[in-house]
């Protein structure tokens, strides 16, 4: 029989609607019947794509013996966390606190008005060496919250305590923003790097994209070497490891182990729109196609696997399949050997090879990889017709994996996932010169706007068969803002950029706080919780203060507001004594720096779109790794709308050709016709000169056709 989650329109939630535990959705009704009750509350925390989640369900949650102790002394609340980021956030800091871990599935133990006093993550259903079965967990519980509840109340009461602290983050910091403090992270990064395997850390391994933006960023304004191979390393072992998927594309979230072989096997959406992004931003650094190959790839992954129907994108692709974790994605060298014959044998042999198997029950099946120092990206949509022999083992093989039971996705959008996405779509567009991505990102953009515009400026944390669900939280502003300034940069609609300033202006009214200079996660409007969360650590994706932090930098460098320039000024020296202790952690923060400690590129181009000599310097400032610019493109034709822009003052189409103008600080070098000149003044050389002199130059009609 189902129970009260049969309702919901989560994904995760619906796969324990069958449960014998009575479970209830998050809501005021569980929380209102554990106070009369004065019942315990037992939450769990999850989501669709998570593997132990799965086995805890099928392990505890589908034994009527264990959800009866639940359901006779509990109130059992499931939460997607995906769907509510909030809850997962601050129950999450209190399970660290609880026990130093954390992860999915999240277990806590809360008293009946929510104040979490136990927790952990995943339990097995019986005892284990080194960790208790769940049975024993729930009634060690039990028994405490019956007999000791002076304890119980004394610890919540620190946990609370703690959390409100972790919440304020205010820091009395007067250090300078400045290039030392990104000198002094840089080096501390540098101490963490492994340089036999790429990456960070030992294992498990995540690909810690806004690490990867700084070093890139680092290696461009001091021309470090090392920084860019660490970049480049990580990158080439990403790409050639089991994390990748060799056949189809698009990344796993992280790698059990150090060399990046055995993944877990969930797809996320977040992960590959960002791991596009740094491969896009590595091959402008570099040159390297290889990197421009790989970044294209993994978006047309995202096109083929993760579209929804109205043009948005879903959240994810579920590790498992056949109750095996991975198992649509592992392989043996026997198994694939049956399918390839002679020749084909031996070219699979002469580019791949297969891995450590994930454990020796699995008959040697692991994941493919590339051969050492050989890369290649069969499935890019340019290649997909060549005849060969490689492109006909992929093919043989993809038809074989296609024959398995396909893991389930995960069909709810989540705004700030798709803005991270539109991002990701927008500036590979414009840099590969590729129409596919930009009619993505047109159609995924229009609707996004179409929304904002329908619903009084506000934004939907998710969407589930075009329903609407909780309010929009901070990340989903500043990650919508950001894509929404690169659709502007990378399509030149001002529809872009107008919806980005009213957004920005909508997220400083409602999730600002001037009592201690930082962003909260949550709006004015939402729920009350027992505090009111706010996130500052970079974990997989950029936390929503750092990203709103980047927003208002580059909105106020596009549209000249200082009040935009100074939030971002006070929510950094929040965060700046913090930044060299914990570097990684706060990678995204030292991007913002990075920003805010430069001067800029103001890049205007003003031509017609139709005319190949504006199309050429479009795609040179595109295909330019200038981490710290903003760009904006018009026809002529159109100048009288830009007038309130800073940006736009004085500049013309001089003599009717197309004109480039770089500029820092609205401080302009010479307007130029010609693209190569266009290169060295974006390389930074050649004269500057003060935008009013500029008018008087542009009188002079001095600039030769």
């Amino acid at each position: 029989m189902a129970n009260r989650l049969m309702s919901e329109s989560s994904p995760y939630l619906l796969q324990h609607k069958n449960n014998p535990v009575d479970w209830f959705p998050w809501g005021q009704e569980a929380l209102n019947i554990a106070e009369s009750q004065d019942k315990p509350i037992f939450l769990s925390i999850g989501y669709s794509a998570c593997h132990w989640c799965h086995v805890m369900a099928e392990e505890s949650f589908s034994d009527d013996n264990i959800a009866k102790l639940l359901n006779d002394n509990f109130i059992s609340i499931k939460v997607d966390r995906e769907e509510r980021p909030d809850i997962d956030s601050i129950y999450m800091d209190a399970v660290q606190a609880i026990s130093g871990q954390g992860g999915w599935p999240l277990t806590v133990f809360l008293t009946p008005n929510g104040v979490p006093f136990f927790g952990g993550t995943y339990y097995p259903p019986e005892d284990r060496p080194g960790m208790p079965g769940f049975p024993k967990v729930i009634e060690s519980v039990l028994d405490a919250f019956n007999n000791r509840r002076d304890q119980i109340n004394e610890a919540s009461e620190r946990i609370v305590e703690h959390l409100q602290n972790s919440a304020a983050f205010q820091s009395n910091t007067t250090n300078n923003l400045d290039r030392n403090l990104l000198q002094n992270s840089y080096e501390k990064i540098a101490t963490s790097y492994d340089s036999m395997n790429g990456g960070f850390g030992t294992m498990p391994k995540f690909p810690q994209i806004p690490v990867l933006e700084f070093l890139l960023r680092y290696a461009e304004n001091n021309d470090s070497a090392a920084a860019l191979q660490m970049v480049t390393h990580t990158l080439d072992m990403m790409a050639s490891g089991g994390i990748h998927d060799q056949l189809e594309g698009g990344f796993h979230r992280y790698s059990t182990d150090s060399k990046w072989i055995t993944p877990h096997f969930e797809k996320m959406l977040y992960d590959n729109a960002l791991i596009a992004n740094v491969y896009l931003n590595a091959y402008k650094a570099t040159g390297n196609s290889n990197y421009a190959d790989i970044s294209e790839l993994t978006l047309e992954f995202i096109i083929d696997n993760l579209s929804a129907p109205d043009g948005t994108f879903y959240s994810s692709i579920d590790a498992d399949s056949n109750n095996i974790e991975g198992d649509y994605y592992l392989w043996s060298q026997e198994e694939i050997m049956v399918h390839l014959k002679d020749e084909l044998a031996q070219t699979f042999n002469t580019y791949f090879k297969i891995g450590t198997p994930n454990n020796s029950m699995e008959d040697q099946r692991s994941t493919i990889l590339i051969k050492d120092g050989l890369s290649y990206s069969p499935l890019k949509r340019s290649r997909r017709d060549i005849d060969n022999k490689l492109t006909s083992v992929i093919k043989i093989l993809i038809d074989q994996r296609n024959l398995r039971l396909k893991p389930s996705i995960d069909t709810k959008t989540i705004a700030s996932w798709n803005g991270l996405a539109l991002r990701a779509f927008a500036e590979a567009s414009a840099a590969l010169n590729n129409d596919l991505f930009l009619d993505r990102a047109r159609q995924l953009a229009t609707l996004i706007a179409e929304r904002v515009s329908r619903d009084g400026g506000r934004l939907a944390h998710t969407y589930s068969d075009g329903k609407a669900g909780e309010e929009g939280f901070l990340e989903d502003y500043a990650f919508i803002i950001n894509a929404f300034i690169s659709m502007f940069e990378s399509d030149y609609n001002k529809r872009w950029l107008d919806t980005a300033v009213s957004l920005t202006n909508s997220m400083i009214a409602d999730y600002w706080d001037n009592s201690v200079d930082m962003f909260y996660d949550t709006p004015i409007s939402a729920e009350s919780l027992i505090i009111r969360p706010r996130t500052i650590l970079d974990n997989a994706i950029p936390c929503g203060n750092s990203s709103a932090v980047e927003a208002l930098l580059r909105l106020s460098t596009i549209v000249g507001d200082m009040e935009y320039r100074d939030i971002a000024e006070k929510a950094l020296l929040g965060v700046a004594e913090h930044l060299t202790n914990y570097p990684t952690a706060l990678a995204h923060w030292l991007n913002c720096v990075d920003y805010y400690s430069s001067q800029p590129k103001e890049i205007v181009i003003i031509g017609d779109l139709m005319d190949k000599a504006t199309l050429d310097l479009i795609q040179l400032t595109h295909s330019l790794f200038i981490p710290n610019k903003v760009v904006l493109v018009t026809d002529p034709r159109n100048l009288e709308e830009w007038d309130y822009l800073p940006l736009m003052d004085g500049k013309v189409a001089i003599n009717g050709l197309p004109t480039a103008y770089v500029c820092e600080n609205y401080a302009c070098k010479l307007p130029t016709h010609d693209v190569l000149d266009f290169k060295e003044q974006l390389r930074g050389t050649g004269p500057s000169f003060e935008i009013t002199s500029l008018v008087d130059f542009h009188n002079q009609d001095n600039i030769e056709n």
